[in-house]
């Protein structure tokens, strides 16, 4: 089992090749796998806010982002997973689950009565993952433009 904790500036680096892996597992040569610095940008950019961060011998394996919704047709109560993701081999372990009951207990804590999250429905093992967890499929979708090619995500949420 892996410990929780969370991120500091300091992680930045680690998170953001972790993210990369994670894609390239998910997506092997895809355009959506952003590039490696892009990836550890964006956690500088954040200093790692609201992130959670699982860690098993010393190493980052798992992070879940975090926060208020960012979508406008959002409720000011609506909290959101930016991402959860887990190095393979730790998948199937109740790390994820665990990530994200921690995430979920940290946005309640901020009085969030809903929490969603954006899912490439391509990701079969994330839509079962969250839907195991009680996520439902809403009818909103978006488009996301990654490396100039374009994919659909599609919203689920819960009550929390």
């Amino acid at each position: 089992m892996i410990s929780l904790r969370l991120a500091k500036p300091t992680d930045a680096r680690e998170l953001g090749e972790l993210y990369h892996t994670c894609m390239d597992e998910i997506y092997g040569k895809s355009s959506k796998v952003r590039k490696i610095e892009e990836c550890i940008q964006y956690f500088r950019n954040n200093k790692c806010n609201d992130t959670l961060i699982g860690i098993y011998d010393n190493r980052i394996v798992a992070f879940c982002c975090y926060g208020m919704a960012k979508d406008d047709t959002f409720y000011r109560d609506a909290g959101e997973i930016y991402g959860l993701y887990i190095l393979k081999d730790y998948q199937r372990r109740g790390n994820g689950r665990n990530l994200l009951h921690e995430a979920v207990r940290k946005l309640r804590r901020e009085e969030y009565n809903e929490i969603v999250t954006w899912i490439d429905p391509e990701n079969e093992d994330a839509v079962a993952f969250f839907e195991a967890l009680g996520f439902i499929q809403s009818n909103m979708e978006k488009e996301i433009i990654s490396n100039g090619d374009s994919y659909t995500v599609k919203r689920y949420f819960r009550n929390i």
